[in-house]
């Protein structure tokens, strides 16, 4: 709980940019409406001196009406204006506010919540990102988050299980100073067998040092010798229950050591004592197999949710346990039960290894096995704070004085220290040699764990375990009194050995990362494990750049800092140099240092050595609270977008306090996945999230928002200029049909399919070029300036297309009016020059919407062709209305007065068709003058089809040659970058990512420059390599 963090309420950009330009709407909305309200008095006043005199008066109901225009007199019912005075301004102003109310698009926040719901429905079930291995799709647990995707830039991860499998293989260890591996390249040496050359040695030895209980030969594998007998008894094996051994025998390799299968042939007491500390110190629980699961052919290391073999299913509650529990049972030990204090150990030869050491074979029952009962008497859990875990347990079949052990395994750090002095010279030269073996490991990537153990006197124990249970029974601080009784126990131990589990790096991380990195985007690894660890699987799935230095920050530093962050801000400055000149720096900072650089005082400094470090950046040690106040600081930076991807518990806060927070569907529980607002089966579709999904949904969405303006302003702008010709009364220029049905008929369908189904790349080209990600993560588009722009381009594109609409219809209709010459009737009034205005612009909007088409589909084509052609027969059945149900008596047979004057259909065609030419031009001035990236793709795209069906033998038609010259309106530099992407190079690649933060370093080739600064360089920080081999020799060589 302590870890845990407030969920904060998420919103996108987009919607908070939508907010701010509504709030402009609405002022924009009145200073309008009082600017008409004040025009209105002053035209009364100039028209109708006596009434702003006070002559129009209001007796019993009736208006004596002075006015000079008689259909304008006062009614005395309100709102009508009733003098010139300032209750009649106010009026005024309400109406036309009222009238106005569409410049403000309410159906724009049900039209983008339908898209959203849509695209999460698409992202859902988006068979890249489905998982088949845990059988897992992609999840969305909101709908208001998936632009801001596509706004990313910063990548803060976890590494256990996000960026590897979380599937630990027990790989390497060390016992007695030797290490043994899956081909031994670490050590090959067997001395320490001499003298051990038949079974009644063994039995002697066993005797005698009283290190192992079982007094049968443990017979762990098949030697070549043997190879006879184990193919007879593989026959009589059933090969469905070997499936499960199988799997297990191939994830922990280590039982692939011939020195290490030796020695346990020899039941070397070093070994033998390994192997028992670790069928004894954990929680496992064994769980029997039922038949339908020990016959499945199908099995992964992950299909239970636990690890299986010889009939057993381990549940675990750490995966680290759960393979070293299973490695244990591959060499010989298989823990059968764990309960009620009791384990039960069966050692047999019942995991026999054919010669290449991947296949089992079951025995029927008549290999040599024994049980032996252990009882743990006290457990000393681990904990975040404690990073080990302890054991008390009774060994009967031990010689008397040797049956109490307390056995511990954790952290090097914290197991070691806990140790005693060596005795001798031999144990020292063991120790060292353990030491060595775990910064072997830790380079390796491995995950290491010390094991040591000593015995207890009978007396010692029975003082310590009344402490042990006063402790266990407290209401008050019982985890605090436990800490501390185990911390009186848990010394003065002899080490046993060491571990090391492999947690793979997951398909596609290296990959993903390269391209994330090559968006722009930053890449943050945030994990509690050992520096050397983080370092060498930061190295191995390019997180930092191999060639470039580190900048280690460790918490002496700020201890022995004494001008208070003075080595952060040198730092900072000699990354910044050094970038300048072509190097790349990377930063690792452990948790001790980083709760310092979080301080207030600090947080800056640290945050421009990181931004200097563009070579990426590692948290080792962390804590989860701390995972959380590192994505806090980045939020605050700059206004970046941030994105946190955990899989476990403890990155729980991390997802919580991101903009956007991504669970990965792993093995570490569901807690992750229900914090998140994404969740994916692996690290690899995170790159198809947001390079495709998230770039998409943005460009997509702001396109929805501008649109509805657009269209709104389109139409209700038309209100404004009509105020000029109906003396500022607001008078709608619509009729009521016209106006319910704009925004629910005609225009909303073909901005649904727009907002679905359009695309200005190809998919594949997101990958080619992730600088295309820049167009909706810059730091423009971030702070709302990309946004405001189009902002202003949309409305003076709208003002003018509504003016010019307006003007059309206004001009061309209501100049001279149209007389029946039987009846002497107008049939043309103010309602049919609304309605012309009405459907021109209704077909601008829709022709709007398709010139920013950049993908057609059968839905876009529908949408945009019934919207604009079902409006006529609408507009015919609202005119016959009135004499079939009674109602739209305001239009009532406009349709036969307009569909036959040929000054409808120019003033319709002439309207909108300007308009939409107006955009195209625009459009195709923009993109001679200065494309875009996504446009210059786009044109690569083209003429590459075209090439390809040229290749091919395909006919270009008449059509297709068009569209291909038509492609090429691109200047001469954005013809010469689509040349340099279709050799393989992103636009600008180089020079436009490596001026982004996180993004891969230019490398200078020549020069003496370059040649000085590494020099120089190299006497400052390390580089990468160093760190992962020899970080132990020299990390206090170049500290300040």
């Amino acid at each position: 709980m302590r870890n845990a963090t407030r969920a904060p309420r998420k919103t996108s950009r987009l919607e908070r940019h939508m907010n701010v330009l509504v709030m402009c709407v609405g002022l924009f909305q009145t200073l309008v409406g009082l600017a008409l309200a004040g025009a209105q008095r002053k035209w009364l006043w100039r028209q109708n001196p006596e009434v702003a005199a006070g002559g129009s008066k209001v007796r019993g109901g009736d208006s004596v009406a002075t006015m000079r225009h008689w259909y304008l007199a006062p009614s005395g019912v309100w709102p009508d204006v009733e003098a010139a005075d300032a209750d009649g301004f106010f009026t005024q102003f309400v109406r036309f506010v009222v009238l106005l109310n569409a410049l403000i698009p309410i159906s724009l926040y049900v039209t983008l919540e339908l898209v959203k719901v849509i695209q999460c429905f698409l992202i859902s079930n988006d068979k890249a990102l489905y998982d088949k291995e845990n059988d897992t799709k992609c999840g969305v647990r909101t709908t208001t988050l998936n632009e801001e995707l596509g706004a990313v830039s910063c990548v803060l991860s976890d590494k256990t299980g996000t960026l590897t499998r979380n599937v630990m293989a027990f790989a390497k260890c060390s016992i007695n100073g030797i290490a043994y591996g899956e081909d031994d390249q670490v050590v090959n040496d067997v001395s320490c067998l001499k003298g051990f050359s038949n079974e009644s040695d063994f039995d002697t030895l066993d005797a005698s040092s009283g290190a192992s209980h079982v007094r049968v030969r443990v017979d762990a594998f098949v030697s070549g010798d043997d190879e006879t007998n184990a193919t007879k008894t593989k026959t009589k094996t059933k090969t469905k229950t070997k499936n499960n051994d199988r799997v297990a025998a191939e994830t922990h390799v280590v039982a692939r050591s011939r020195a290490l299968r030796a020695a346990v042939e020899a039941r070397h007491p070093p070994v033998a004592a390994f192997l028992e500390h670790l069928a004894t110190c954990h929680t496992v629980v064994p769980e029997p197999l039922p038949p339908s699961e020990e016959e499945s052919e199908e099995t992964t290391p992950s299909s239970h949710g636990a690890a299986s073999f010889g009939g057993f299913k381990y549940q675990a509650s750490s995966p680290d346990e759960e393979a070293l529990v299973t490695g244990a049972a591959i060499l010989g030990r298989r823990v059968a039960r764990n309960a009620d204090g009791i384990v039960e150990i069966l050692s047999s030869s019942s995991s026999d290894f054919s010669p290449d050491c991947r296949e089992t074979s079951l025995l029927d029952g008549k290999e040599e096995k024994t049980c032996t009962t252990v009882r743990i008497l006290a457990v000393n859990e681990f904990t975040s704070a404690r990073k080990r875990m302890s054991v008390i347990v009774r060994d009967d079949s031990r010689a008397p004085g040797e049956r109490l052990i307390l056995r511990l395994k954790g952290a090097d750090a914290t197991v070691l220290e806990r140790c005693a002095e060596p005795a001798d010279h031999e144990s020292r030269m063991v120790l060292e040699k353990t030491k060595e073996h775990l910064d072997a490991f830790a380079r390796e990537g491995l995950r290491t764990l010390v094991l040591a153990e000593r015995n207890l006197s009978e007396s010692e124990f029975e003082d310590w375990i009344k402490t042990y249970e006063h402790a266990s029974a407290s209401i008050v601080n019982r985890e605090v009194a436990l800490a501390a009784c185990a911390e009186n126990i848990e010394r003065d131990c002899f080490v046993i050995g060491a571990t090391a589990v492999e947690d793979k790096l997951q398909e596609g991380v290296p990959e993903t990362i390269e391209t994330l990195r090559n968006a722009g985007l930053l890449v943050w690894m945030l994990t509690g494990d050992k520096l050397e660890t983080a370092v060498s699987i930061a190295h191995t799935c390019r997180l930092i750049d191999k060639d470039g230095d580190l900048v280690v920050v460790r918490e002496e530093d700020f201890v022995n800092d004494a001008a208070e962050g003075a080595f952060l801000k040198k730092k900072a400055a000699e990354a910044r140099e050094d970038a300048s000149l072509g190097s790349s720096f990377g930063l690792v900072i452990e948790g001790g240092a980083l709760a310092h650089a979080l301080l207030d005082k600090h947080i800056n400094d640290f945050l421009d050595l990181c931004d200097a470090c563009v070579g990426g950046v590692v948290c080792c040690r962390v804590s989860p609270i701390q995972k959380a106040a590192v994505c806090e600081a980045m939020k605050r930076r700059e206004g970046r977008v941030v994105l946190g991807i955990g899989d476990g518990a403890n990155d729980v806060g991390l997802i919580t306090a991101a903009h956007v927070g991504v669970g990965i569907s792993g093995r570490e529980g569901r807690a992750a996945v229900m914090a998140a607002d994404y969740s994916i089966g692996n690290f690899r579709g995170l790159s198809r999230l947001m390079l495709v999904h998230g770039r998409l949904s943005a460009k997509r969405n702001e396109e929805v928002v501008l649109y509805a303006f657009y269209k709104n302003f389109a139409y209700a702008m038309a209100n404004v200029w009509f105020a000029f010709g109906s003396a500022f009364s607001a008078q709608p220029a619509f009729p009521t049909a016209a106006i319910a049905t704009f925004n629910v008929l005609w225009t909303s369908f073909p901005t649904i399919a727009h907002a679905v189904f359009d695309q200005d790349v190809r998919v594949d080209s997101v990958f080619k070029v992730p600088a295309l990600y820049r167009e909706t993560s810059s730091k423009s588009a971030s702070s709302g300036f990309d946004f405001a722009k189009r902002v202003v381009g949309w409305s003076v594109s709208s003002a003018f297309a509504s003016a010019w609409c307006f003007a059309c219809a206004f001009l061309t209709l209501a100049s001279v009016g149209t007389v029946d010459e039987r009846t002497g009737v107008v049939t043309l009034n103010h309602m049919t020059v609304g309605l012309a205005t009405f459907t021109a612009v209704v077909l601008a909007c829709d022709a709007k919407i398709a010139t920013r088409t950049n993908h057609w589909t059968i839905a876009n084509v529908v949408a945009v062709a019934c919207s604009a052609a079902l409006w006529f027969p609408f507009l015919a059945a609202t005119s016959k209305a009135w004499f079939l149900v009674g109602a739209f008596s305001d239009v009532s047979d406009a349709s036969d007065a307009l569909f036959v004057d040929p000054r409808f259909w120019l003033a319709v065609v002439l309207g909108s068709g300007t308009a939409a030419l107006a955009d195209l031009a625009t459009q195709c001035f923009v993109r001679v003058g200065s494309p875009s990236l996504a446009e210059v793709v786009r044109e690569r795209e083209a003429i590459d089809t075209a090439d390809a069906k040229k290749r091919d033998g395909g006919v270009v038609t008449k059509k297709k040659r068009k569209n291909a010259l038509a492609s090429r309106l691109a200047t001469f530099s954005a013809r010469a970058a689509s040349l340099g992407y279709s050799l393989g190079k992103s636009f600008g690649a180089r020079s436009f990512a490596s001026t982004e933060r996180g993004a891969l370093p230019v490398t200078a080739r020549d020069g003496g420059a370059w040649k000085g600064a590494c020099a120089r360089r190299k006497s400052r920080n390390p580089s990468v390599l160093e760190v992962v081999k020899q970080h132990r020799n020299f990390s206090d060589d170049w500290n300040p």
